[in-house]
């Protein structure tokens, strides 16, 4: 729901059930078969004690409103909310499979920057480059625009600074890692 309220289309809405994280499986076999009330509602019938986080109650963080908004649907209401997220995440899984063959030809040209002006995913090829070859690099919508404009363009200067340790170099048309 942050997601879709910062109106940014993200590869995925949520937490994937399985998913690669720094070379690590993570697989969440329980996110999609429970709501947190159901869980604890079993908690309570087998008498097993758990924890609760009182700040969880206080509208002071997006998350925490979000959570107590939800408290309010019901099991059908959140169940419909779902529905829409596993539908619009099976459209991006759709688009991101034709990203990443995107971005593999791009790649096979050596990143050549004229390659990029003739995709239809310019903003998410760069994304991509980015966040495939560097570490720690925080992109916003108009650092990738002034990326996107440095990589297209013929005049300027042939250097591009990602933040102040981390330059990419643009040399005979090509970007250099």
């Amino acid at each position: 729901i942050m997601q879709q309220e910062s109106g940014r289309t993200p590869k995925y809405f949520g937490i994937k059930k399985k998913n690669v994280i720094n070379g690590m499986k993570i697989h969440r076999p329980f996110i999609h078969l429970y709501w947190k009330e159901e869980i604890l509602n079993e908690l309570s019938k087998s008498n097993i004690l758990f924890a609760t986080d009182s700040s969880n109650d206080q509208p002071i963080f997006e998350r925490n409103r979000i959570r107590l908004a939800l408290n309010k649907k019901t099991k059908n209401e959140k169940n419909k909310m779902f529905a829409w997220f596993k539908m619009s995440n099976k459209i991006l899984k759709k688009k991101n499979k034709r990203i990443d063959k995107a971005y593999a030809r791009w790649e096979a040209t050596g990143f050549d920057c004229k390659h990029i002006s003739k995709s239809i995913y310019k903003n998410e090829l760069i994304y991509d480059f980015v966040h495939n070859n560097f570490t720690n690099i925080k992109l916003s919508k108009g650092k990738i625009e002034s990326l996107l404009q440095f990589i297209e363009g013929t005049e300027g200067g042939k250097n591009f600074m990602l933040n102040s340790k981390t330059t990419i170099t643009k040399k005979k048309g090509k970007l250099i890692i």
